[in-house]
């Protein structure tokens, strides 16, 4: 069995795509995964699988949803060892946070072409820090998400690959969950 470690993109938002998670579990139950797992309600689910085939899960999970609740949403499946070295990699994982200060993972779709990276970073404003390792930007944000310019809206729009991200809790969170099954 494989674990993964599922999340959603843009559900239960602002009121919009509105998935509760035991209806999320329900759903991923029905395509025959096993000990499932969600966290909180932005989208976030651990469990196990037969397959080995991450791209083809996220497309049954993408298909499941549509079907289920009328509306499209991207997922970003990581197996267990993908989430342990996106997190392993981290290059903000020692710094000394102050209050204010938060690390947030932005998955993105698929690697960004280089010269889009240094389009992006040309357009960088404020304090905040980037890096990008493979299909994961890391941020330190020193004021706090809703200021920086780094969101995912802006990263979709530079890069032109699909976005989601989650703070470190939610990441390491995850990462716990997984390593229970």
């Amino acid at each position: 069995m494989q674990t993964y470690i599922a999340f959603l993109r843009g559900i239960n938002v602002g009121g919009n795509k509105i998935i509760k998670m035991a209806l999320l579990k329900d759903l991923l139950e029905k395509l025959g995964f096993d000990k499932i797992v969600t966290y909180i309600q932005s989208g976030n689910a651990v469990f196990q699988s037969q397959s080995a085939d991450a791209a083809d899960l996220a497309a049954q999970i993408t298909a499941a949803i549509k079907a289920t609740f009328g509306f499209e949403v991207i997922v970003f499946l990581k197996s267990l060892p993908e989430l342990k070295t996106i997190m392993t990699l981290n290059p903000y994982a020692d710094t000394q946070l102050q209050p204010e200060e938060r690390i947030y993972f932005s998955l993105l779709s698929g690697q960004p072409l280089e010269e889009k990276w240094v389009a992006m970073l040309q357009k960088k404003e404020g304090p905040d820090e980037v890096t990008l390792l493979h299909d994961v930007v890391y941020l330190y944000c020193r004021g706090g998400y809703n200021r920086t310019l780094f969101s995912n809206p802006f990263f979709e729009k530079q890069l032109k690959l699909s976005a989601t991200t989650r703070n470190l809790e939610t990441m390491a969170k995850m990462l716990e969950l997984a390593e229970m099954l």
